[in-house]
């Protein structure tokens, strides 16, 4: 759990500092998004078999970070 939260805020403040220094704002929904798609990514990692090639794996990961991208505008 503890590991989850921690995540959570990495993801909400890294991507919030990023698009603070590329654009100058930011919007509190982008730190949401930021912590969703990194606790996505954590659970990606987990949950998809060893298996599937590195470039699967990223293409998942970006299908994953577009509509998170989408569903908060």
């Amino acid at each position: 759990m503890n590991e989850w939260i921690l995540l959570f805020f990495v993801g909400a403040l890294g991507y919030g500092e990023i698009e603070v220094l590329y654009r100058g704002s930011t919007h509190w929904t982008m730190l949401l998004a930021g912590g969703i798609c990194l606790l996505l990514l954590r659970a990606l990692d987990r949950r998809l078999p060893k298996t599937i090639p590195l470039a699967g794996r990223c293409a998942m990961g970006a299908m994953g970070i577009t509509a998170v991208e989408l569903l908060f505008g």
